[in-house]
């Protein structure tokens, strides 16, 4: 019996000792300084080597090329993220499922200069593929080969405001280090962020394989605006200029007339005036928005009213002047 305790606290020994090395040689490319550690006699984290409360802390990049999935790749030295694809490789500085804040850029290594890619934004797609991606919105890349189609990664581009997210759920592979609202560190668990309440988050999270930490920095705002529809009756209906008031500035407005016209106007009193059916949106810096139809109904105006005096003037004009011309007439 002692001599088979013995052979299994060998064999525990041995593996411990070949475990400690594979972790080692699996993070000994990084640029962390271990000489300070070299005493440390606790609790390792796995993946790096490192005492486990400096790896969840400490940031650990490396410049080789991390395999996270299968046919998905991350280079260290670029900070781009590979995914195979059919005859080549498409690279983007975005992970499946990532919000952010900044441009994302993209590139294609083909072996044969096509590739089956197409990227989509907000469900419309692109005509050519871009190197960088600026514009707002929700992108999906689509690949596909000779006997299916895939949908290779998603993400999500916002502005520093936004109202678009009631939640950022942690990419595959990736867990919450800390967050903060309007500056205090708040509870959150690893897999998700909980954005329902208004203010601005600071987002650290990283990836538990490459190590790489990111920060999203954005202000949540689901408010609509604010505004009002001056002029009109409780049936949408307006028997003058319609006025819209409270605007803010960043605040967008698209006045689509019955006739499909989109580019109209607000006059300098922010006022519709003219007769007609109208359908009005207002869009606020963080993408809330408010909808409002109504119809304006035929009125005189002041334009009118000029206008139909200078016509009566006309007409006693030209009435004035025939009975003129016929008194003429007769005396003759």
């Amino acid at each position: 019996m002692k001599k088979l305790f013995s052979a299994i606290f060998i064999i525990f020994i041995t593996m411990a000792m070949c475990f400690n090395t594979v972790c080692v040689k699996a993070t000994e490319s990084s640029d962390i300084d271990r000489s300070k550690y070299e005493d440390y006699s606790g609790e390792i984290d796995l993946i790096t080597g490192l005492p486990k409360e400096v790896a969840e802390t400490e940031d650990v990049s490396t410049s080789d090329v991390v395999t996270l999935s299968r046919g998905v790749t991350y280079d260290g030295a670029t900070g781009m993220y590979g995914y195979e694809i059919s005859g080549g490789t498409f690279t983007c500085s975005a992970f499946d499922g990532m919000i952010t804040t900044d441009a994302v850029k993209i590139a294609i290594e083909s072996e044969n200069d096509t590739s089956n890619i197409e990227i989509y934004r907000d469900g419309k797609k692109y005509d050519a593929i871009p190197e960088v991606i600026e514009d707002t919105g929700s992108y999906s890349v689509v690949t596909w080969n000779e006997s299916s189609e895939t949908q290779l990664l998603t993400f999500q581009i916002v502005g520093g405001v936004t109202g678009s997210i009631n939640k950022y759920v942690m990419p595959d592979g990736f867990n919450v280090s800390k967050v903060y609202l309007d500056g205090k560190e708040i509870k959150s668990n690893r897999g998700m962020v909980d954005m329902t309440e208004e203010g601005r988050y600071e987002v650290d999270y990283r990836c538990v394989l490459s190590r790489v930490t990111y920060s999203l920095l954005i202000e949540v705002d689901h408010t609509p605006p604010v505004v009002s529809f001056d002029g009109i009756d409780s049936k949408n209906k307006a028997d003058g200029p319609v006025t819209v008031n409270g605007l803010a500035e960043g605040d967008s407005i698209v006045i689509v007339d019955g006739k499909g016209n989109n580019d109209l106007k607000l006059t300098l009193k922010k006022q519709i005036i003219n007769p007609g059916h109208y359908h009005v949106i207002v869009t606020d810096r963080a993408g809330n928005s408010i909808e409002k139809e109504f119809t304006i109904n035929v009125y005189f105006n002041l334009k009118a009213w000029v206008f139909l005096l200078i016509l009566v003037l006309v007409l006693l004009g030209i009435s004035t002047a025939l009975l003129v011309s016929r008194k003429k007439l007769r005396v003759r």
